[in-house]
């Protein structure tokens, strides 16, 4: 202890890349995220960057587009003990990986690799369901553009919800954005004929319909009933608020940097499947046609809210 309290008096620093050459880890794992700009994957980040701390653990974050080809590194094991692969195709990855320990979350994961998700598919559900219980009878499903596992998720679950409630839908697709989501959902009313329910793919999406809808004369929840997707910590402010999903992104980033420190360590960490559910709040309503004409459905008998 006299030892390390003089160290730390002198302005001692270990040097980390000795350490490392020497011991043969890094004690840095890689992260892959989309984009660190959309605020649900800023907030994973943030919980792994945490809960790797506690174990001495540091994080190289790196931002893998849709529209990128190659990543930077010639070698991961140059940087990194292991790989936290976040709403990334696990296939787009595959020569990042290079056999390090790897997890996954919010994704489908490759044979023998442990995930951590949310149950994506009930969120999806619930949204529609919601929708149908106010009396809405057409839905739209403002959809990002992306083939990844989780929006793959959300698109068939809204399907099947529309189907179950028999529903007319319409799928709108858009890049994951505020402003294409503007752009896609300004060009769905102007063949604005009566009142709409819409999914969005992401909160961001739905601020983009709140932009469109004011610039189009339409009123939330007035004429255009919004769902939201993540429950990120914009949606409580925008007027009126946003009814969305919650989906725990927090617990994502927490929980799946404590698998990849498993993995890393030589055990095996066990999938994980976290809840979401509906936050309801100023953005829908019954739409004005559904007093006179239209009788809301029963809530279901049971299930999630």
């Amino acid at each position: 202890m006299r030892v390390l309290r003089t160290a730390e008096r002198m302005g001692y620093r270990p040097n980390l890349a000795a350490r490392s050459l020497r011991t043969g880890s890094t004690n840095t794992v890689l992260m892959v995220v989309p984009v660190l700009s959309n605020p649900f994957f800023a907030a994973v980040h943030s919980a792994a960057v945490r809960e790797a701390a506690m174990s001495g653990v540091s994080i190289v974050v790196y931002p893998l587009d849709a529209d990128d080809e190659m990543t930077p590194f010639p070698s991961s094991r140059q940087i990194a003990d292991g790989i936290l692969a976040c709403s990334v195709d696990p296939a787009r990855i595959s020569e990042l990986v290079d056999g390090l320990p790897f997890v996954v979350i919010d994704g489908a994961p490759p044979p023998n690799v442990c995930a951590i998700n949310a149950d994506i598919t009930g969120g999806a559900s619930r949204a529609v369901t919601h929708l149908a219980q106010l009396g809405h009878r057409r839905v739209v499903h403002l959809a990002a553009d992306r083939t990844t596992w989780t929006f793959r998720q959300r698109g068939s679950a809204f399907d099947a919800a529309c189907a179950a409630h028999g529903l007319t839908s319409l799928r709108a697709t858009s890049r994951p954005s505020i402003e294409d989501g503007y752009r896609t959902a300004l060009a769905l009313m102007q063949g604005y004929v009566e009142s709409l329910g819409i999914v969005c793919d992401n909160d961001q999406l739905a601020l983009g319909v709140y932009w469109a809808a004011h610039e189009a004369g339409l009123g939330i929840p007035r004429d255009i009933s919004v769902i939201g997707f993540d429950d990120t910590p914009i949606s409580a402010v925008m007027r009126p608020p946003l009814t969305t999903i919650h989906v725990p992104g927090d617990e994502l980033g927490t929980l799946g940097i404590r698998a990849l420190i498993q993995e890393v360590r030589g055990d095996h960490a066990a999938a994980t499947l976290l809840p979401t559910s509906l936050v309801i709040r100023g953005s829908t309503s019954a739409p004005p046609m559904a007093a006179p004409g239209i009788r809301p459905i029963a809530p279901p008998e049971s299930g999630g809210a």
